[in-house]
């Protein structure tokens, strides 16, 4: 049908919807007569090894233009596992620092940002997986008590936090205290690395501590002084955690209900004042951001498909007898 329409080489936008077969064999040469698609929309694969790009592939690289990549789930069972987050640094990366030479630069786009939505919270595991990933391969791990630490303070903290303001027990108010106490108590002075603290978003959750003025959102605030003191641990943290933060050139925002992901590309480094934002506002997409990732992703639970208006378009559904909720298909 591509071949027949004439659109093969005038074709930017290519969105596939159902789901894909295990076999991938038709979808990948699909992909290859289609060499200046820069916006590809499709179900999330089981690997992302079939886009990862060869410059010197045969018979061609794949998507050699490839500008921003959006993946969605539906849930389908055959999804439903972890996120391979090794295959997606594989490809992300040889679609982005891996163009270093300049013919390589002038002969292929850059990736710029990769779109994911899906379920049960597994965005979260995949960014914590990625962060991690980057961090063995810069020799930044940190020590495993402190880890430990990590785990244990974002988990208190996302227990007890935001919980319906007549929801919360006493028991609830000691433990956010007991955890508060154990912040002010360590001495971050004593380690080399606490990039951990960063991957693991304890600097963006008590700083949005410090900020939330919902009634009942911080249980015990008013009978421990809870905000006022995540506020001085963000200033008493700071220059430990500029010190630490992974220069990377990739950066990871997601929606507050972990539904939606968007890893950009930014090979410029940022500013002390741009990093310190990053690292307090890494879990939230501001509401524009979440507007434009909406266009061309369909996001869990089932939201109407929504296309920018830019021709030629083609749209794919490999199965057209499925009967998705919600699929408008």
């Amino acid at each position: 049908m591509i071949l027949r329409s004439g659109c093969s080489e005038s074709l930017r936008r290519l969105s596939f919807s159902g789901f894909l077969l295990v076999d991938q064999t038709p979808f990948h040469e699909l992909l290859f007569l289609t060499p200046n698609v820069t916006h590809l929309n499709l179900p999330l694969l089981p690997s992302f090894d079939g886009l990862i790009l060869y410059p010197n592939g045969l018979p061609s690289p794949i998507l050699p233009n490839l500008k921003s990549l959006t993946v969605y789930n539906k849930g389908h069972l055959l999804f439903r596992k972890r996120i391979d987050a090794a295959g997606l640094m594989a490809m992300v990366r040889s679609r982005t620092v891996d163009l270093s030479s300049p013919v390589d630069g002038n002969l292929f786009q850059a990736l710029e940002e990769v779109q994911i939505s899906a379920e049960n919270n597994r965005l979260p595991q995949l960014r914590s997986d990625w962060r991690l990933l980057e961090s063995r391969e810069l020799g930044t791990t940190s020590c495993s008590s402190l880890t430990d630490f990590a785990t244990e303070i974002e988990e208190s903290l996302r227990a007890n936090c935001w919980q319906n303001a007549f929801g919360a027990t006493m028991k609830q108010c000691r433990e956010l205290d007991a955890t508060m106490n154990k912040m002010e108590a360590i001495d971050l002075s004593r380690y080399s690395n606490i990039e951990v603290l960063i991957r693991k978003n304890v600097p963006y959750l008590f700083h949005k501590i410090s900020k939330d003025d919902t009634p009942g959102a911080i249980p015990g605030d008013r009978l421990f002084q809870l905000q006022p003191r995540a506020r001085k641990l963000c200033e008493k943290w700071k220059p430990f955690l500029l010190r630490d933060a992974p220069r990377s050139p990739f950066y990871w925002t997601l929606t507050e209900d972990n539904k939606c992901a968007l890893l950009r590309y930014q090979p410029k480094t940022l500013g002390e004042d741009e990093l310190w934002n990053y690292i307090l506002t890494v879990s939230c997409l501001h509401s524009y951001d979440f507007a434009e990732l909406t266009k061309l992703t369909i996001v869990f639970p089932y939201i109407s498909q929504q296309f920018l208006p830019i021709n030629p378009v083609l749209r794919i559904n490999p199965h057209p007898a499925s009967s998705y909720p919600g699929d408008g298909n």
